[in-house]
C-alpha cells in the first residue's frame, strides 16, 4: 500500500562465482543502488511513495569490461492506503452558537487516537479536506474544513436550532450528502492516494443563554420622585436616598442580579461630616447625598452597575439621579459630566 516500505532482492549470476558488483532497483521514479554479497544476492527498501496504480520494478546491472549488463523487471501494483477518521470527543453537548470542541481526526490506517485519548504513531493526513454533515430533527449544516499539519479538522460553531443531531465526518468518498436545512448535494471528492473513511458522533445544542437588556434601565429613588423621567434626590437636606435600578429585563425569564461599580458626580464632593455623597451599599443598593451648588445649574449622579443572570450573561450601564438647583424642585438639573468619585470623602 501508499507509504509503506516494500523490500526486494535480486540475484545476479554469471557462469562463474562473481565478485561484489552494484545492481539498481527502481520503482516508478524512486531508486536505489546496492551491491550484492557473495551469493550475488542484493536487497534494496523501497518506500511506495508513488501514485497508487500499475508500475514495473525494475533491476538494473550497469555491465562491466568484463561483463555484459543486464536487468530484470516485474510488474508491480501500489494499492491505496486504508484511513481513519475519529471524532474528539465522539459526544458532546454545548450552548447554541458555541465552539462545539468537536475536532475531526484523520490519519493513515488508525486509529488516530487509542482508547485513552492518547495519540498513535499513525501518520496524520494534514492539508486534506474533512467535510461535516450534521443533521437532526430540527435542521442540518455542513462544513467543508481543511485538516492543520496533525491532521485535525475543528467543527466550530453552529447556526442550529437547539435540539438532539448525528455529526459525520467524511474523509473523501462517493456521493457525500452535503445537507443544508431542507437542501441536499451530493459532492465527491477522490484522493489519489488514500481510501476513503468516515466518522459518526452525536451532539446536543442547549438553548442558549442571552444576555439581561439594559437599554431601558432608570434609577428609583425612595422615595420615588422624577423630573422629566430623571429620578431625583429631594429635598437638598444633605440626607442619603436610597437608590437602586429598575427596567432591567431578561429575554430568558433569568433572575437579575444588578450590582454596583460605581457612582460619579458633576460638582464637587462635600466636605467633613456630609462625606462622601455615595455609597454602594450592595446588590442593587446605593445611596447618594441630596445636595447640590445651589449657585449653580443643579447635580447629576451617575451610578454604574452591571446586570447579571447567573448564567454567564450580563449587560452595563449607568443610571442618573438629579438634584434639581432650584427651591421648589422644578428645574432640570443640567449634567456636567463624571468629574468627581462620588465615593471618595474629602
Amino acid at each position: 500500500r501508499y507509504g509503506t516500505p516494500v523490500e526486494f532482492t535480486a540475484q545476479l549470476t554469471g557462469s562463474q562465482p562473481l565478485p561484489p558488483l552494484f545492481l539498481t532497483f527502481s520503482l516508478g521514479p524512486q531508486s536505489r543502488r546496492v551491491q550484492t554479497g557473495p551469493d550475488g544476492r542484493a536487497s534494496a527498501s523501497l518506500s511506495l511513495l508513488g501514485i497508487p496504480g500499475s508500475y514495473q520494478v525494475k533491476v538494473t546491472f550497469p555491465g562491466t569490461a568484463e561483463l555484459i549488463a543486464s536487468k530484470a523487471e516485474s510488474p508491480f501494483t501500489i494499492d491505496k492506503q486504508s484511513t481513519t477518521v475519529q471524532l474528539k470527543p465522539q459526544s458532546a453537548t454545548v450552548p447554541q452558537h458555541q465552539d462545539t470542541g468537536i475536532v475531526a481526526i484523520a490519519c493513515e490506517i488508525g486509529p488516530c487516537i487509542d482508547d485513552q485519548g492518547e495519540d498513535t504513531n499513525n501518520r496524520r493526513l494534514g492539508l486534506k479536506t474533512v467535510f461535516f454533515v450534521v443533521e437532526g430533527s430540527n435542521g442540518a449544516a455542513s462544513k467543508a474544513v481543511i485538516t492543520d499539519y496533525a491532521g485535525r479538522a475543528r467543527l466550530g460553531s453552529l447556526a442550529l436550532p437547539a435540539g438532539a443531531y448525528t455529526v459525520t465526518a467524511y474523509f473523501g468518498g462517493e456521493n457525500i450528502p452535503l445537507k443544508t436545512n431542507g437542501t441536499v448535494t451530493n459532492v465527491t471528492q477522490i484522493d489519489e492516494r488514500y481510501i476513503p473513511s468516515s466518522a459518526s458522533g452525536t451532539l446536543t445544542l442547549t438553548p442558549a443563554n442571552n444576555d439581561p437588556v439594559c437599554t431601558n434601565a432608570n434609577a428609583l429613588t425612595d422615595p420615588p420622585m422624577y423630573l422629566d423621567d430623571l429620578a431625583i434626590a429631594w429635598p437638598p437636606n444633605s440626607q442619603l436616598v436610597p437608590v437602586s435600578v429598575v427596567g432591567v429585563t431578561d429575554p430568558d425569564g433569568d433572575p437579575v442580579t444588578i450590582t454596583f461599580t460605581g457612582i460619579f458626580q458633576d460638582e464637587r464632593v462635600g466636605r467633613g461630616p456630609a462625606s462622601p455623597d455615595g455609597f454602594i451599599l450592595g446588590t442593587n443598593s446605593a445611596q447618594v447625598r441630596a445636595e447640590r451648588d445651589q449657585n449653580d445649574n443643579g447635580r447629576i449622579y451617575h451610578l454604574h452597575f452591571t446586570a447579571s443572570d447567573g448564567s454567564g450573561g450580563a449587560c452595563s450601564a449607568q443610571v442618573l439621579v438629579g438634584v434639581p438647583p432650584d427651591q421648589g424642585g422644578m428645574v432640570t438639573p443640567i449634567d456636567d459630566g463624571e468629574l468627581y468619585d462620588s465615593t471618595i470623602a474629602k
